[in-house]
């Protein structure tokens, strides 16, 4: 592809979005013009190290809004999300010269354009008329196209720059049905307010059809508004399966294994059509409506992939009740044949070379110049809105989000009585005390409602502890009776089972029965879950033998009830979410049962406050603490303040004291990244994307030591789920460090032999903190700034994090290595040996045999023999 001429492109736009559909879009043809033209392209918004890391090896140029020189864009060409005009032109008033495409990618952004302007009609009617002669608006639909026709009386041209694949193009496969005894159909999208409507209607008109067979439904997605979905409504003819969010190959994997027909809406569509998967568009609404006509992918015009009824009768696309739907998907040969039409369609018209020659071509078409636009008197008006809008957010700090806000209360000002005007401004003029008003406001709402959240929370807890003595008589009572007291370990992953020391005592122990239960984790994908279950249990089973029971029947779906079958309940994973009901605290409330908790991670970091007010945390007989310490802290934030706390020492750590030292010629570094990467505000420690290419950089730097690199388990699971990596940049990353000589990549579950044979460890995970401290063996900390220690760090984190050498660059981390690990130069030497023996190592390591005593002293039990 050629480009008219050589010069600059520039793709603004004035909003931070960490990742959405929208902004891949744009960023993708960016970066296909950049690569397929003569131009120098640039994209302008707000810094966004995720996507420069997306789209960090393209020819595309990153401009941070807030330090860009717009004069450097002199004569150059502009595309700009059509409501984000006046932004554009604000940024760029000291420019002379420049040409504007402007580019409607969602049927509401004219909508939204029309909110600038107090007479919308007149005003929008003029300024679209001005867009039209001079052919500077692109559309990315038909349905786009319709929504700013609206507004004229002469429609917009077709122009159309079309949605395209996310994902890497497939060969055409025509695919067999799933099983012919059910009909298996799929749900692709989120399920907030403005879709959920749509799938819920799909529902109803599955049900009021004449389908005779047993439909499972398929939902992958998830959204705030999931719980409209009135799943008995549906039963028994309708059995649902949610899997939540799933991405790239675990995705495609999943549709191809349980679904014969899709349902889905934009590029969601294109992705499954991807995969030879018969695709049908729904019709959606933001209320409850009724409506039959589905539309398969390849009957779609316009490149539209989503609309409204109205939308649709215009388009004029053929449609089909879900009833025809189903019939011509399930006719023999019927999935095969529609899959393969579905595929041939999005690949002849949903590509990024047909979207990125026609971006070209609109660009060539637009007359649109920023003088065009600066002499139109509804946009100079408007400018000079936006101008008073900016003393005003100077004065109040306000920021350009608050922008339309502002423009839509003076449109309303122009068209209200004198009365309510001067009500309206008076309320403006205030604007500080109207909002510390409303603030105060709704802070005593909030305070009220959680003061009652509290009261009946507190009540329940204070319920729960005073029922336990009438539990430990009746359990008293139950070891007088029998010979040994059985109990459960529940454990969801191999690699968080910090009660193991206590089981392994109970197994020598003829006083107890104890298992391990495996059940599954639930917050997370189906696909993540039967896989993770598997290997758990395979991990212990190998390990333990018939001492672990399935807590699910992966084949029938059916999970294990405990009942009363077992006296003790071991926890070791504090999530709620993350367990079925019958595995979580609640269950056991109204049983003869003591609970437990032993915690998982060290607790270094004011996160784990979090915890100590869930109800989970609150409802148990005994919660394991591994200090003083943090007894007090407990005491301090856990709404029972410390009731059931048991301060036993670190009881996952008694392990440690069993691992033979091996004598070692050559130096060995642990490097241990956080997996907090992306969306943990509250807990945002991790350095990887900091330091990722540093780490692979580190054995050949110091080619006489051996690096283990040894992430939390999270890590690349959330680089997927946060579209920062795929999974070909994750095994790309891992190929680079088992090509390393002295480098290797450790995801076993146990490393306390690992600790107990390395000289060092470079790592920003919160458990480790102290962990890494019982080996007595120098750390260093990775930190984005010191007061990051203030911010994150409890009393016992900084009193750890005082014998850590720490790092704010890759100067410090190399630094700590050649000083400390090569050269044996350690100050902090003694005084870290001292905490970890005076403070850290209490009952080390007998804290698993301190759990047993009080359980035995607590029942009543002095000891027995076979």
């Amino acid at each position: 592809m050629e480009g008219s001429r050589s010069k600059k492109l520039v793709f603004f736009y004035e909003k931070y979005e960490a990742v959405s559909g929208a902004l891949i879009f744009y960023m993708r043809i960016a970066q296909f013009i950049a690569h397929n033209s003569d131009y120098e392209v640039f994209y302008v918004n707000y810094k966004n190290k995720v996507l420069e890391e997306m789209y960090s090896d393209s020819k595309l140029q990153f401009c941070d809004l807030t330090k860009c020189d717009f004069s450097e864009f002199e004569n150059a060409d502009f595309i700009v999300p059509i409501n984000y005009l006046f932004f554009l032109l604000e940024r760029t008033k000291d420019i002379q010269t420049g040409k504007i495409l402007l580019f409607d990618w969602h049927p509401e952004l004219v909508k939204h354009l029309s909110f600038h302007f107090g007479d919308w009609n007149r005003d929008m009617k003029s300024l679209l008329s001005l867009f039209r002669e001079k052919q500077a608006a692109a559309f990315m639909d038909s349905s786009c196209l319709l929504s700013a026709n609206r507004w004229m009386q002469e429609p917009f041209p077709e122009n159309y720059v079309p949605v395209f694949l996310s994902e890497e193009e497939q060969p055409c496969a025509g695919r067999e049905l799933v099983n012919e005894t059910y009909i298996n159909i799929g749900w692709l999208g989120r399920l907030d307010g403005d879709k959920i409507y749509a799938l819920i209607n799909l529902l109803d008109m599955l049900k009021l059809s004449d389908i005779d067979r047993t439909i499972n439904i398929h939902i992958i997605g998830d959204g705030a508004a999931r719980s409209k979905i009135k799943l008995e409504a549906y039963a028994p003819q309708m059995r649902f399966t949610f899997t939540s969010y799933l991405l790239g190959e675990e995705r495609d994997q999943y549709i191809l294994e349980h679904i014969d027909l899709m349902v889905a809406m934009g590029i969601s569509a294109l992705d499954v059509s991807n995969l030879s998967i018969p695709t049908v568009i729904p019709i959606t609404r933001s209320r409850r409506f009724i409506n039959n006509q589905f539309v398969f992918l390849f009957d779609t015009v316009g490149g539209s992939l989503g609309w409204s009824k109205e939308d649709l009768l215009l388009l004029g696309c053929k449609t089909r009740t879900i009833a025809e739907v189903v019939e011509m998907v399930y006719a023999p040969g019927g999935k095969r044949r529609l899959g393969e039409m579905c595929w041939q369609y999005c690949h002849e018209n949903f590509n990024i070379e047909n979207s990125g020659r026609k971006m070209l071509e609109a660009l060539e078409k637009t007359q649109l110049t920023l003088e065009d636009c600066r002499s139109h008197p509804m946009i100079a008006q408007q400018m000079d809105s936006f101008h008073r809008y900016q003393k005003i957010r100077k004065r109040y700090n306000r920021n350009y989000g608050d922008y339309i806000l502002f423009v839509q209360k003076m449109n309303r000002l122009r068209r209200m009585s004198i009365w309510k005007k001067c009500k309206v401004l008076w309320n403006y003029v205030s604007a500080p005390i109207k909002k510390a008003f409303a603030k105060g406001k709704k802070r005593l709402w909030t305070i009220v409602d959680k003061t009652k959240r509290r009261i009946r929370s507190r009540r329940l807890y204070k319920r729960t502890q005073d029922a336990y003595p009438a539990k430990i008589a009746a359990l008293q009572l139950y070891a007088k009776e029998h010979t040994q007291l059985r109990a459960a370990f529940l454990v969801i992953f191999s690699s968080v089972f910090p009660s193991e020391p206590i089981f392994e005592k109970m197994l020598e122990d003829p006083v107890f029965d104890p298992y391990i239960i495996v059940i599954p984790d639930m917050q997370r994908s189906l696909r993540h879950k039967i896989s993770t279950y598997k290997e758990t249990y395979e991990d212990l089973f190998q390990k333990y033998g018939d001492r672990v029971l399935n807590g699910l029947d992966v084949n029938a779906n059916v999970y294990l009830e405990l009942k009363e079958d077992y006296q003790l309940v071991f926890f070791n994973n504090p999530y709620s979410k993350m367990a079925f009901k019958f595995h979580h605290v609640t269950y056991f409330l109204n049983k003869n049962v003591l609970p437990l908790y032993v915690n998982y991670g060290f607790a270094a970091i004011k996160f784990g406050r979090n915890i100590m007010k869930t109800d989970f945390y609150n409802l148990l007989w005994k919660v394991c603490i591994d200090s003083e310490i943090n007894l007090q802290d407990l005491k301090e934030h856990q709404p029972i303040k410390g009731h059931n706390a048991l301060v036993t020492g670190y009881v996952k750590m008694d392990r440690l004291a069993n691992v033979s030292v091996r004598p070692r010629d050559r130096k060995k570094i642990i490097i241990c990244p956080h997996h907090t990467v992306l969306g943990w505000k509250s807990l945002d420690i991790s350095n990887f994307m900091t330091y990722y290419e540093f780490f692979l950089e580190l054995p050949t730097i110091y080619p006489e030591i051996d690096f283990v690199f040894r992430p939390h388990p999270l890590l690349f699971s959330n680089l997927l789920e946060n579209r920062v990596w795929n999974q070909e940049r994750i095994n790309d990353y891992l190929s680079q460090i088992e090509a390393l000589p002295n480098m290797v990549y450790d995801h076993s579950g146990d490393y306390m032999d690992l600790f107990a044979n390395s000289d060092a460890m470079i790592h920003d995970c919160s458990s480790f903190i102290g962990e890494y401290l019982f080996t007595e063996k120098p750390c260093c900390y990775m930190l984005k700034s010191q007061q990051e220690i203030e911010d994150v760090l409890n009393p016992m984190g900084m009193a750890c994090i005082k014998n850590y050498y720490k790092a704010f660059s890759e100067e410090d981390i190399m630094k700590f290595i050649d000083d400390v690990v090569v050269s044996g130069i350690d100050p902090l030497k003694e005084g870290r040996e001292k905490f970890s023996r005076q403070e850290l190592k209490f009952n080390y390591p007998m804290a698993a045999d301190c759990v047993l005593d009080v359980i035995k002293n607590t029942l009543l039990i002095d000891g027995r023999t076979e």
